[in-house]
């Protein structure tokens, strides 16, 4: 069953990076998460949007009405959200978590649920059982008739805090499960309820250790000024120690740099190895002869690291985002973080064009004529003539595992990049067609020569098309 995971969120966007990896690295099956944002000023739409998108995630701006308590604030975001984003749509687990609930073990909502309505937080005001939507569990089919909310409210004389309404749920006689809470001695010599640590709110682990509560994040007892920088750095320690555990063995970020700004990368940084064509020196870069476009690049690192490739290698321009991957910290979060098993091959250009041979489909680059050459001289064929139409990524962006790479000997991608670093003293018949450049009218070009071109279509060929023997 597809588990829906609602994110709520108020003044901490520092947070939620973490807790969408969290959620993508440890929860097992099919898995949509989105976010609510409680506001009533949307100081924090813009950093709440940027994290959302880099994760291809959905944010949902939600105004609550001022002068309440920081437990109605909560109760109204949460409300709105099973009304708006569970109540009336599939059947599925859903899961609230408060801002700074993080997932830092596998969890299988399906098999927890399997003798379960409800799960939770459970609390207890002497005969009155409630549970707290900072960690609530559903099965949608189970509640969706029962009137319930999160408010807090009085019930038999007794004040029952946020999450009060779902008590209605409990005296149903709905299966539930108490989740409990633990309080974590200490990490890595860190006391984790040193007062002066954690300002009085020590850390806590929820259903048997596999949720991690950091507790008082939004500062609600003091005006909602954060000041919790010291703890805040042992939380994100121990999550990276938890979260982070794919390094370059198994993704490879290969960078084709003329003279780009890289600040894009900046996040990705442990995952980079950037070839530097351009005339500034850019610090851990690779220094290449400015030949051949990105196409060089990519070749010259599957030819000198063809023994020692990464799991996963994705090759990129200097400017990946703008304009053909647009969607690019998507799929580097997908491949980082996501429970799915990653294609041998695929795209990340945004934009996939259907050529052919003739250039009838793509008649604007007729301008360089010698596919057909070029193709001959990767394959050591024709094309087949049963082939009308093949599709690439514009801009020549795409990811592929190591396995989908040594398809094809060392030695075929050794004659492509021969054909790049060809240099006579006087033009052949390759170098003008494959190292020339007619748009510009020019006979030898291998800066910018047609053979960068053809190779942004022909890369699809080189690592998915078996020719006939």
């Amino acid at each position: 069953m597809k588990t829906k995971a609602i994110c709520c969120v108020f003044n901490r966007p520092d947070f939620l990076d973490y807790q969408i990896r969290s959620l993508k690295k440890f929860i097992a099956g099919e898995l949509v998460i989105s976010v609510a944002y409680d506001t009533r000023d949307e100081r924090y739409y813009e950093d709440f949007k940027k994290v959302c998108d880099e994760h291809d995630v959905e944010l949902h701006l939600h105004l609550s009405e001022p002068g309440g308590s920081p437990s109605f604030y909560h109760a109204q975001t949460a409300k709105w959200a099973y009304e708006n984003l569970i109540k009336g749509g599939d059947d599925c687990i859903a899961i609230f978590l408060d801002h700074d609930m993080f997932l830092i073990d596998d969890f299988n909502p399906t098999e927890e649920m399997s003798s379960n309505d409800v799960m939770g937080c459970l609390q207890s005001r002497e005969d009155i059982n409630y549970i707290w939507p900072g960690l609530f569990f559903c099965k949608k089919s189970s509640v969706e008739d029962i009137e319930f909310d999160f408010f807090p409210q009085t019930v038999d004389g007794q004040m029952l805090d946020t999450g009060g309404g779902t008590y209605k749920l409990l005296r149903a006689g709905l299966k539930y499960e108490d989740t409990g809470v633990e309080y974590p001695e200490d990490y890595k010599g860190i006391d984790l309820q040193d007062d002066e640590l954690t300002g009085g709110y020590g850390f806590e682990l929820h259903c048997d250790g596999k949720f991690l509560h950091f507790r008082n994040a939004c500062a609600w007892h003091n005006g909602f000024k954060v000041d919790s920088q010291r703890k805040t750095d042992v939380l994100f320690q121990m999550l990276s120690d938890l979260i982070d555990d794919k390094d370059k063995s198994y993704l490879e970020v290969v960078v084709a740099r003329y003279n780009e700004d890289l600040r894009w990368s900046s996040k990705y940084k442990n995952y980079l190895t950037v070839y530097n064509k351009g005339d500034d020196e850019i610090e851990g870069s690779i220094r290449l002869e400015n030949v051949g476009r990105e196409a060089h690049t990519y070749l010259h690192h599957i030819v000198n690291n063809y023994d020692n490739l990464a799991d996963y290698t994705m090759f990129l321009q200097g400017e990946p985002i703008d304009p053909h991957s647009p969607k690019l910290y998507g799929y580097l979060n997908y491949i980082l973080y996501s429970n799915e098993q990653i294609p041998d091959f695929f795209w990340v250009s945004n934009r996939i064009v259907e050529g052919d041979f003739n250039y009838e489909r793509e008649p604007y680059h007729k301008v360089f004529p010698n596919l057909r050459y070029a193709f001959e001289k990767i394959f050591d064929a024709e094309p087949p003539e049963n082939l009308k139409a093949f599709r690439f990524g514009a801009g020549a962006q795409f990811c592929l595992s190591r396995d989908q790479i040594r398809k094809r000997s060392k030695e075929f991608y050794q004659n492509i990049l021969d054909i790049f670093e060809h240099n006579p003293e006087e033009p052949d018949e390759l170098a003008v067609k494959l190292l020339g450049n007619s748009g510009v009218k020019t006979d030898f070009c291998p800066q910018n020569p047609e053979m960068a071109y053809q190779m942004e279509r022909l890369w699809g060929f080189v690592f998915t098309y078996e020719l006939e023997e």
